[in-house]
């Protein structure tokens, strides 16, 4: 199998059918990720709404990602401001040993 096959997986006691990630232990632990996630949702509600619980749990993995994907670009950016301050001072450090040349 490669990423992109469809695979049959367990999730929150549901067959369901997604396409595979990586390989099939990491599609798991996916399918294992969200089961905990719904039952985390699911014991701070009274009642039980299957839909409810997949669709918070797939807006709770969105704003997660959101999150994570904002800290990626920050640190891009700070990165990127350090390399450019690197660049700089060796091209001062470079002037000063040639003489300006």
């Amino acid at each position: 199998m490669k990423p992109g096959d469809v695979v049959e997986i367990r999730i929150a006691n549901t067959r369901v059918r997604v396409p595979l990630h990586k390989d099939m232990a990491a599609t798991q632990a996916l399918a294992d990720r969200i089961t905990a996630r719904i039952e985390e949702i699911q014991a701070g509600y009274g009642r039980v709404s299957t839909q409810e619980y997949a669709l918070r749990a797939a807006f709770e993995f969105a704003a997660e990602m959101e999150a994570m994907q904002a800290d990626q670009q920050e640190t891009i950016h700070n990165l990127t401001t350090r390399l450019q301050r690197i660049l700089t001072r060796l091209r001062d450090l470079t002037l000063e040993f040639t003489g300006g040349d």
